[in-house]
């Protein structure tokens, strides 16, 4: 076996190593924790914040609820509803 060859195989070896040790050593991902609006708050954004974390502790009315319009889309729409001004 050549020097380069084993230099290159020990060093490929090592970097894999580190590599999966700091994939569980190192957090990739921060956790943000949910933030609950205070009642009847308005949200600036959607989900209330930029990081999409916002939480409504309010219960939600469903009885009596009516349609009140409808659109015929050309394929599928995967969302979340938004009430505005409501």
């Amino acid at each position: 076996m050549n020097i380069h060859r084993y230099v290159r195989n020990t060093l490929s070896g090592l970097l894999s190593f580190l590599f999966v040790v700091s994939s569980f050593i190192l957090p990739w991902n921060h956790p943000i924790p949910s933030t609950y609006a205070s009642e009847g708050s308005d949200w600036p954004t959607f989900h209330q914040n930029e990081s999409r974390t916002g939480v409504s502790s309010e219960n939600i009315q469903v009885e009596g609820l009516l349609e009140q319009w409808r659109f015929q889309t050309g394929s599928s729409i995967s969302s979340s509803p938004i009430v505005q001004n409501n």
